[in-house]
This record gives structure tokens, C-alpha cells and sequence, in this order.
């Protein structure tokens, strides 16, 4: 009976100090893929939950802004005998954990943190063109694998550290900003079977992660 009592008023104590917040990334750059970290563009939302007098952990969850205005890499390459034209196009979309440990004695300032996460990439071709210059014939797309009607998916799942500060959830409004470096487990590696498409289409081993949220606590 007695344990029962303690557990009660510890689990009332600690739901009496619970904090929450809703964030909204805007934005989150992050490079899944070789292009680059700005090219990479996204946006998301999430929720904080204060743990501790100094731990902090919550959800995020973000989707590129390739999902709403396509980023494309568009080029003219030599492969094999083929003079390529091509404009390809990446976007992704995942949920992201991530825990914090402030580094005042307190909810807000300077942080180091953990996260791991969950991508789903996705890519595909606006266009495509090849010939052969041996002969100066168009060849078709399917002779190379490709099919502008259908996307490539691919599942990768990024781990590393994040530094940054944030204000205090029971301010009723706070802002967060973060650098993460990490790496991308089923990274470095083509998405699809494209050897001729160069390096930036590739997916990348180490990440960068570099962002802005702003949000309201209660």
C-alpha cells in the first residue's frame, strides 16, 4: 500500500511538471543525398516533451521541399558510347527522434543531443534522352533502365549528434536552432540502378543536418 501511494504521488508529481511543445521546422536542410545541404531543402512538425529538470526528447517529422517544388539536377553526360540528357529529380520524407541534455542547470540555452531517424527517398526522371554516338540514333529510354512514369523508393536511416540552443518551452514560445552531423545507415550508395548518373545523385554516408523551429509550449 505504501509503494502504491509513493508511485501515485511521484507519477502526479512528475505529470505536474510535465512540459509540452509543438514545433515547426522552417526550415531543415539536410543532404540525403551528394547534392548538397541547401539544395536539400525541407520542412516539418513536431513535439517536445520535458523529461527532466536538463533531458528533453520529441518527434519530428519533416518532408523535402522537392515534395512540393521540384529540386532537379539536370546534365548532359557521356556514357558508354551514349550522349545522355537528363533531368532527374530526389525527394524525402521521414521521422526524426531526438533527445537533449541542456547544459545550464536548466530547460533552455546551449544543448548536445542525439537523433535517429527514418527517410524515405524517392527518385525519378522528368525527361530523358540518349543516342548512340557511333551511329547518331536516338535510343529508347527502357534500354537504360528508365521509365519517367515510375520512382525509384529507397529507405535510409540516419543516426548522429546534434548541437544547438533552444528557449524555454514554459515561455509559452520558443525558438530552436541546431547543427547535427551523423551518419546515414544504407547510405553511399545509387538509389536505382543508373550507372550513369554521377556522384550528386548518389545517396550520402556522412550527413549534415543544419536548421530553424520555432513553436509554442504549454
Amino acid at each position: 500500500m505504501r509503494l502504491a501511494i509513493l508511485l501515485s504521488l511521484f507519477l502526479g508529481t512528475q505529470a505536474a511538471d510535465a512540459q509540452w511543445g509543438i514545433r515547426f521546422l522552417t526550415p531543415h536542410g539536410e543532404n540525403v543525398t551528394k547534392l548538397g545541404l541547401f539544395r536539400q531543402l525541407s520542412i516539418g512538425v513536431g513535439v517536445d516533451h520535458n523529461v527532466s529538470g536538463r533531458t528533453l526528447i520529441g518527434f519530428d517529422y519533416v518532408w523535402s521541399l522537392g515534395d512540393l517544388f521540384s529540386t532537379e539536377n539536370s546534365d548532359i553526360t557521356n556514357w558508354n558510347g551514349y550522349q545522355i540528357t537528363y533531368s532527374e529529380y530526389v525527394s524525402y520524407s521521414g521521422i526524426q527522434y531526438h533527445s537533449i541534455f541542456f547544459l545550464n542547470d536548466d530547460l533552455y540555452g546551449p544543448y548536445i543531443g542525439t537523433t535517429i531517424g527514418y527517410r524515405r527517398v524517392v527518385q525519378g526522371f522528368n525527361s530523358f534522352s540518349a543516342f548512340d554516338t557511333s551511329t547518331g540514333n536516338f535510343v529508347p529510354e527502357s534500354t537504360f533502365g528508365v521509365n519517367t512514369q515510375r520512382e525509384e523508393p529507397f529507405s535510409v536511416f540516419p543516426i548522429g549528434l546534434r548541437l544547438g540552443t533552444r528557449g524555454d518551452i514554459e515561455d509559452g514560445f520558443f525558438g530552436d536552432l541546431y547543427v547535427g552531423i551523423g551518419y546515414q545507415l544504407g547510405g553511399n550508395k545509387a538509389i536505382g540502378n543508373y550507372p550513369f548518373l554521377d556522384e550528386e545523385s548518389e545517396l550520402s554516408g556522412l550527413v549534415f543536418q543544419i536548421g530553424c523551429a520555432w513553436g509554442f509550449g504549454w
